[in-house]
């Protein structure tokens, strides 16, 4: 009897060592991508009541913080997001600069022509 119990705890233990190794991996990328944003909604619905019941923090807006830490955690991750469009913008403003001196290509290309022809003449 007491072997068999041995045989259930070691095959017990290795089945759950290899089941949080494959959930751990996969929550982790599902928590990372979708349930992100919903994870984040669910928090920061329940620490708005949070915060104002603390009035008095509110005041001090870095006190308040610390109740909603976790959301505000979240929300760091979320604002490096944003963050990817507000270059995106800056990539526009290239975009156009670039559209705008789309005359000033041709000047350019003028000029490589004259260069080689110049030397031309003195070569011969």
């Amino acid at each position: 009897g007491g072997d068999e119990g041995d045989d259930e705890d070691e095959s017990s233990d290795d089945d759950e060592d290899d089941d949080i190794d494959i959930k751990g991996d996969e929550e982790e990328d599902e928590y990372l991508a979708p349930a992100d944003s919903t994870v984040v909604a669910l928090p920061a619905v329940d620490n708005a009541p949070s915060a104002k019941e603390t009035e008095p923090f509110e005041t001090d807006e870095s006190v308040a913080t610390p109740p909603p830490h976790h959301a505000y955690h979240v929300t760091a991750r979320m604002s490096i997001r944003p963050q990817t469009p507000i270059s995106l913008p800056l990539d526009t403003e290239i975009a156009r600069l670039m559209a705008i001196p789309t005359p000033l290509p041709s000047p350019l290309s003028l000029l490589s022509s004259p260069l080689p022809q110049i030397p031309s003449p003195p070569l011969p």
